[in-house]
């Protein structure tokens, strides 16, 4: 009996243990403004074939989001695209991460911003009742 055993978790030990291949086939701008979209292509690879969600994420600081959730039903080998889309919803320095059935993968870092900077010019410093007022400016996202 002991001998079945054994001879169990060796077979176990010598099977190999599939994960799913993923890549992020994405270049990601340095900064992103809130509200941008944001597209990622995906591909997933499953040596065994498999069924199960592609959970999306997107990463910034403290907070996280989930951005998209694909089902995808892979066949032995086969490599699938998806592309997941999302609007900025988050600011600060951001990172997308895809999962799909316990692997992961995780992309470099970028930036969302919330600020507009501000460019303005008058012109003149000082006027008189019923001069006119002329400002000039530019808003860079």
């Amino acid at each position: 009996m002991v001998r079945k055993e054994a001879f169990l978790v060796f077979l176990v030990l010598l099977l190999p243990f599939a994960s799913a291949d993923i890549l992020l086939n994405s270049n990601f701008n340095p900064v992103y403004n809130v509200g941008d979209l944001i597209g990622v292509n995906v591909s997933v690879q499953e040596p065994a074939g498999m069924s199960n969600y592609l959970d999306s994420y997107l990463y910034c600081g403290k907070q996280s989001e989930l951005v998209g959730k694909n089902y995808l039903n892979l066949e032995m080998g086969i490599k699938k695209y998806t592309l997941v889309e999302f609007p900025a919803n988050l600011a600060g320095k951001c990172y997308f991460r895809a999962i799909f059935d316990g692997d992961s993968q995780a992309s470099g870092t970028f930036n969302i911003s919330n600020k507009v900077n501000l460019n303005y010019g008058v012109n003149d410093l000082s006027f008189s009742p019923g001069e006119i007022l002329t400002i000039n400016g530019t808003a860079i996202k």
